[in-house]
């Protein structure tokens, strides 16, 4: 299960490719079974994205979103790398999740997957993600159908 606890959520992603500047120079495939990576949602509010590369060691970069309005939310990037692992490495590794959070910013700045949902292969059960985000709020916490969601 993909729900290790209430609190958080694990998802084991599979690298199938890297390429660099915009798909002009694309590494071997034997280069991506060095990396390991982890989205680790730790309620709806912070993920954190941990990348394990061999012989480098560990980098985390961290992504809190805080709302400011009603649906619209800052997002922030925080990048952090064990001692072997090269600063630019860890940078380059952050700016390419901020480039593929970026393809979503809609759903990501509103927090908002509306119906129906666009479903890919090998994406997790949403049923199982509703279930899972209703353990952060409670029955007197505004839902979608307020009249009143000024803050």
């Amino acid at each position: 299960s993909l729900i290790q606890n209430k609190e958080l959520l694990v998802i084991d992603e599979v690298i199938s490719g890297i390429s660099l500047l915009n798909g002009l120079i694309k590494l071997p495939k034997r280069f991506c079974k060095a990396f390991k990576a982890q989205v680790r949602i730790s309620g709806p509010l912070l993920i954190r994205f941990h990348i394990e590369v061999a012989c480098l060691g560990t980098a985390i970069i961290f992504m809190p979103i805080t709302p400011t309005a009603p649906f619209v939310c800052h997002l922030e990037f925080w990048a952090f790398a064990g001692p072997r692992f090269p600063w630019f490495v860890a940078y380059l590794l952050a700016q390419s999740i901020r480039m593929t959070v970026n393809q979503d910013r809609e759903v990501w700045e509103h927090r908002a997957h509306l119906m129906p949902r666009n479903r890919v292969k090998g994406d997790y059960n949403w049923n199982k993600y509703d279930q899972w985000l209703k353990y952060f709020y409670s029955e007197s916490s505004i839902g979608w159908d307020s009249p009143d969601l000024t803050w």
